[in-house]
């Protein structure tokens, strides 16, 4: 996937619960939060409104 490839260079690790796996890192004093959702797709919103609801942000990588 293209999430893990991007990863595989930092130090960040996931945290998983059932909704969805969520790393997060520093890149040039930019935090990046990364979001896998484990859900089936037409139930992945949930764990993408989540997320940004607690970050307060949401940036769409296709």
């Amino acid at each position: 996937m293209i999430l893990d490839s991007l990863l595989n260079s930092s130090s960040a690790s996931y945290q998983t619960n059932s909704k969805y796996s969520l790393a997060r890192t520093d890149e040039e004093g930019v935090t990046i939060f990364y979001l896998k959702p484990l859900e089936f797709m037409n139930l992945s919103g949930k764990a993408v409104a989540e997320i940004a609801k607690k970050t307060g942000f949401l940036r769409r990588i296709y």
